[in-house]
This record gives C-alpha cells, sequence and structure tokens, in this order.
C-alpha cells in the first residue's frame, strides 16, 4: 500500500471495515493520521494521529489516540549522554524474557522483552486505561564497555482535551 503524501485521504477496504490514512508536511513537522470506519453506517470507530519533528534535540514523536497523547524525544544512541554501566553481561538479564502485565486501578501496563542476543535485549511496553492506550514505549537494554544500560525515550502523557 502506498500513501500520498499531500493530505489526500488513500483508503484501504475490507470486508466489514475501511481503514483511511492521511499524511503531509505542514509546519516543518509530518504529520500522519489513520482513521478506522466499521460497519454499515460509516460512523469512525477510532482516529490515530502521530507527528514527527525534528529538534535540535532530537526526534519528537506526538501520538494520540482518542482522548489522550503521547509525546517522546528520541536521539541517537551515540548522541545520549549515558550513566556508568552496571557490571553485567546481557545472558544475567534472560529471567526478563517474555510478558509482564499488571493493573492499578482502571490502568493496565503490559511489557514485552526478547531474549538476550548479539549484545541486547528489546522491548515494548503499553499502558491502557479505562480501555484506551494512554502511553507505549519502545526499551533496550545493552551492552556496554563490560556492563549494562536501560535506554527508554522520555514519554510524557498529556490529557488532550475534547473537541
Amino acid at each position: 500500500m502506498s500513501v500520498a503524501l499531500d493530505g489526500s485521504i488513500t483508503a484501504v477496504t475490507e470486508p466489514g471495515k475501511t481503514s483511511r490514512y492521511r499524511g503531509a508536511w505542514k509546519d516543518g513537522a509530518f504529520a500522519y493520521e489513520v482513521d478506522f470506519v466499521r460497519g454499515s453506517d460509516n460512523a469512525p470507530d477510532g482516529l490515530i494521529r502521530r507527528e514527527f519533528r525534528i529538534t535540535a534535540d532530537g526526534l519528537l514523536v506526538r501520538a494520540g489516540f482518542g482522548t489522550s497523547e503521547s509525546i517522546g524525544l528520541y536521539g541517537h544512541a551515540e548522541d545520549i549522554v549515558m550513566p556508568a554501566p552496571s557490571t553485567a553481561a546481557i545472558g544475567d538479564m534472560a529471567w526478563l524474557v517474555g510478558a509482564w502485565v499488571g493493573t492499578k486501578g482502571s490502568r493496565s501496563i503490559e511489557e514485552r522483552w526478547s531474549r538476550p542476543l548479539g549484545g541486547a535485549m528489546l522491548g515494548v511496553s503499553r499502558t491502557v486505561s479505562r480501555g484506551k492506550l494512554s502511553a507505549f514505549e519502545y526499551l533496550r537494554i545493552v551492552e556496554r564497555d563490560g556492563g549494562l544500560i536501560y535506554i527508554a525515550p522520555r514519554v510524557t502523557r498529556t490529557p488532550r482535551s475534547a473537541s
């Protein structure tokens, strides 16, 4: 599938649902939306918004779904000042492999970690509050200078005003 980058809508229709994609450059940022339509009434079932902007500090990413928005600042690993590593090897973290799930009130937090391989483990985290995605992160644990370093982007959760 190809999506035009001029702000026009690219619709992908499957049995029972349509996904509408729109992407465009605006004010120095790339904005991207996906709107899901299910059912015969053509009522929208969810809108995902993303904006990517290059800043002096790195790639600023805004992601929104419903009334929730997350903001992350991503930089090149070589540009991030790293703390002193702990004395360990990536194999020492094998106990972390798999899915971890916890709840606190109406909030569910999930993390999934890959097995240690190539000097690194990769993880992904998702937080769902009151049935809606409220935050996510991409995580890494890497071997460096004879030790381990945990790397996660700075993520801020900002509630969006109702429109």
